[in-house]
C-alpha cells in the first residue's frame, strides 16, 4: 500500500507532458497508467471550466491525438520488455480516451455533470490528502494502491 502510493505520488510530481516519452519510460507501469488517467480527467474537467467549452474539449482531444502520435513513434525504439508492456497498455487506454472525447464532442457533452462524462471511469488526485480517488457516476472510491503490475490489455 505505502510503496505503491509513494510511487504514484512521485509519478504525479514528475509528470511532464512536454517530455512524456522520458516520463513513461522512467516510472513503473501501474504508475504510468494511473497518472495518465488522472491527468486525462484533470484536462477534461479543466476544459469544462473554460470560457469556450466546445473549443477546450476539442483541444484536449487534439492534445490526445498528439500524445498518441508521440507514443506510437516510441513503440519502434529499443526498450525493456516491461517498458513495452507499459507503453502498449498506455496506448490502448489513450485510444479509448480519444474515443471518449470524440463521443463527447459529437454528443455535445460540455458539462462535468453530464451523464456522457460521469458514466466514464475517472481517476482524480486529491492534493490535500495526497490520494487517488476513482469516480463513476455518483460513486467515489479511494484507489486501493494494491500492486497490480502491468499486464497486457
Amino acid at each position: 500500500y505505502d510503496t505503491v502510493k509513494k510511487h504514484l505520488k512521485s509519478g504525479m510530481v514528475d509528470w511532464d507532458p512536454g517530455n512524456l516519452t522520458t516520463w513513461v519510460l522512467h516510472h513503473p507501469g501501474q504508475v504510468v497508467l494511473t497518472v495518465a488517467q488522472i491527468m486525462f480527467n484533470r484536462d477534461v474537467v479543466r476544459a469544462f471550466r473554460g470560457v469556450s467549452v466546445p473549443a477546450a474539449v476539442t483541444q484536449v482531444r487534439d492534445n490526445m491525438v498528439d500524445t498518441l502520435n508521440k507514443l506510437a513513434r516510441l513503440v519502434s525504439t529499443p526498450m525493456h520488455f516491461y517498458q513495452r508492456m507499459t507503453l502498449e497498455a498506455l496506448l490502448i487506454i489513450d485510444v479509448h480516451n480519444r474515443d471518449i472525447l470524440k463521443e463527447m464532442i459529437d454528443g455535445k457533452v460540455y458539462k462535468s455533470d453530464d451523464f456522457g462524462w460521469t458514466k466514464q471511469l475517472r481517476y482524480e488526485w486529491n492534493e490535500h490528502t495526497n490520494s487517488c480517488n476513482v469516480l463513476q457516476s455518483n460513486a467515489t472510491f479511494q484507489y486501493g494502491y494494491e500492486y497490480l503490475g502491468c499486464s497486457p490489455r
